[in-house]
């Protein structure tokens, strides 16, 4: 076990029961889904886990985009199972709200969250998260992040929006000890969340960077792209759409940039 790995553990070790490293890895969150697959088929329960890899080279994103992932970023993803039932729809606001935080603590005070959950300095995304829940006698959930540290990783398809990475908005340069300090800083306000849902889901709120009647689109796991006004959001943090005639709720899908 190198320096770096051991020093990773130090940090998470007390927010974390297992500790995974893959200095290259597919996808973490595969990963993760492979390891939810394999431990649920042999009726085992999985405390706290944290996968990170140096990279990766067929990172995830949401709605099927690639995340081209080289080293200079943070990419993990935390899996556990028995996930109470009251907080898993809340998983992605209390998931973006923490990763918001860290990135605030690390010394960019002016991160916003693009809805549901991508984390945007400037009008420019800085990470993402992609959220994975399993149902069944057990709820398993896993939570995937994706952090431009000194690197800034691109989206494959037309959607994409600039990127920016943290390197470019401290006065400092980050040192490795930075990668696991958002780490623990992300899995801290992860597990405050889970156990504050409602003071989470307001500090998501204050950081999102919509407002009421602001014009947006948005392209929906169908297909189909829809356009309207912000209205707000419901208490399970899905988007509220004005379309005009009619207020329709959007449950999941990425707000197109033009």
């Amino acid at each position: 076990m190198n320096d770096a790995v051991l020093a990773l553990y130090d940090v998470v070790a007390g927010l974390v029961e297992n500790l995974v490293y893959l200095p290259v890895v597919d996808s973490t969150h595969d990963s993760a889904i492979r390891l939810i697959q394999q431990v649920d088929e042999e009726d085992q329960r999985l405390r706290p886990t944290l996968l990170i890899a140096g990279r990766q080279t067929a990172g995830r994103g949401r709605t099927g985009n690639t995340w081209l992932s080289p080293e200079g970023g943070l990419y993990l993803n935390w899996v556990r199972s028995d996930i109470d039932e009251g907080v898993v729809n809340a998983l992605p606001m209390l998931a973006a709200a923490a990763a918001s935080e860290a990135v605030a603590t690390a010394g960019i005070a002016s991160v916003r969250i693009k809805w549901p959950n991508d984390l945007l300095v400037e009008g420019a995304k800085i990470g993402g998260l992609l959220i994975h829940v399993r149902r069944g006698e057990t709820i398993w959930a896993t939570i995937g992040l994706g952090l431009n540290v000194v690197t800034k990783p691109q989206l494959d398809n037309n959607l994409k929006g600039p990127a920016t990475c943290l390197a470019e908005h401290v006065t400092v340069p980050p040192t490795d000890s930075l990668f696991p300090e958002l780490a623990a800083a992300f899995l801290a306000g992860l597990e405050h969340g889970i156990q504050n849902p409602l003071l989470a889901r307001a500090a998501w709120l204050r950081r999102l960077v919509h407002r009421p009647g602001d014009a947006i689109e948005i392209h929906l796991a169908s297909g189909e792209e829809v356009r309207g006004r912000y209205a707000g959001v419901t208490a399970d943090g899905h988007l509220m759409l004005d379309s005009g005639t009619q207020t329709r709720t959007i449950s999941s899908g990425e707000i197109i940039e033009r």
